[in-house]
C-alpha cells in the first residue's frame, strides 16, 4: 500500500470515527430524553393511581351514604302508609 493511500485510509477512518461518535452522542441524548419522559409518565401514573384510589374511597363512602338515605326514605314512606283507625273517624295516614 502506498503512503498516499495509507494517509487517505487514516483520514477516512478518522471521519468514520467522528461520524460514529456524533451518532452515539445523538443516540445517548435521545435515550436520556426518553428515560426522562418515561420517568415523568411513571410519576403521572402513580399520581393518577393514587387519585383514583381516593375517588374510589369517596365513591364507596358516598354509595354507603346514599344507600342509608334510600333505606331511610323507604322507611319513612312505608311508615307514612300505615293507617291508624280512630274511633268514629275515617282512617288517617300517620306521619
Amino acid at each position: 500500500m502506498e503512503y498516499a493511500e495509507w494517509l487517505q485510509l487514516q483520514k477516512d477512518l478518522q471521519v468514520a470515527v467522528v461520524v460514529a461518535n456524533d451518532f452515539r452522542t445523538e443516540a445517548q441524548h435521545s435515550f436520556d430524553t426518553v428515560l426522562a419522559e418515561n420517568q415523568s409518565l411513571r410519576d403521572r401514573v402513580a399520581s393518577l393511581t393514587k387519585e383514583l384510589a381516593e375517588v374510589h374511597h369517596q365513591l364507596a363512602a358516598t354509595s354507603k351514604y346514599l344507600l342509608c338515605l334510600n333505606i331511610i326514605d323507604k322507611l319513612l314512606f312505608y311508615s307514612s302508609l300505615r293507617v291508624c283507625k280512630l274511633p268514629c273517624s275515617e282512617p288517617v295516614a300517620m306521619f
